[in-house]
């Protein structure tokens, strides 16, 4: 916390975040994101809307309308990556884009962030995919089995769909 107030301070233009662990460092985050620098965040999530669910989650309620307006103006993407076992050894990387684009700044906004499941799913363009479609594609082109991509899945019967 002390590290993130000096940056803004010093007027940093990126700070990176190993953690976010409580509201003041979600607080400073966004002074930080209204000042101006660029902020990357590393959180422990298993997706992309779970990440922001769980930033937005340590905001308290009294200041969530300010901080759901300041994250959705300063938000550019989030990204959840995981690494999956390839067929024949090591491993390969499935992710999850969710670009700040179309309708997520108003979803973040009004705090509907249970909506952002179904957006990203239906969102075209801007790259935007879901862990369950970079398992899909991983699957198709025979990099992973369908085993391995099916305990990964946030959602199996939606990888199932998708594989149909």
């Amino acid at each position: 916390l002390h590290g993130l107030k000096r940056a803004h301070i010093d007027d940093i233009d990126v700070i990176v975040l190993d953690a976010i662990f409580d509201g003041a460092v979600v607080r400073s985050m966004l002074e930080a994101l209204e000042g101006g620098a660029m902020v990357v965040a590393i959180l422990n999530a298993p997706s992309a809307v779970d990440a922001v669910s769980k930033v937005l989650g340590y905001i308290e309620p009294i200041e969530s309308i300010r901080a759901r307006a300041v994250f959705a103006k300063h938000l550019l993407c989030v990204i959840a990556q995981r690494l999956v076992h390839k067929i024949g050894g090591g491993r390969t990387l499935a992710y999850e884009f969710l670009p700040n684009k179309e309708i997520v700044p108003k979803v973040l906004s009004t705090g509907t962030i249970d909506q952002l499941s179904h957006i990203l799913r239906n969102m075209n363009g801007f790259d935007a995919t879901t862990i369950e479609k970079s398992l899909a594609t991983l699957v198709q082109n025979g990099t992973i089995r369908l085993e391995d991509a099916l305990l990964e899945a946030p959602d199996p019967n939606f990888l199932k769909e998708l594989l149909r």
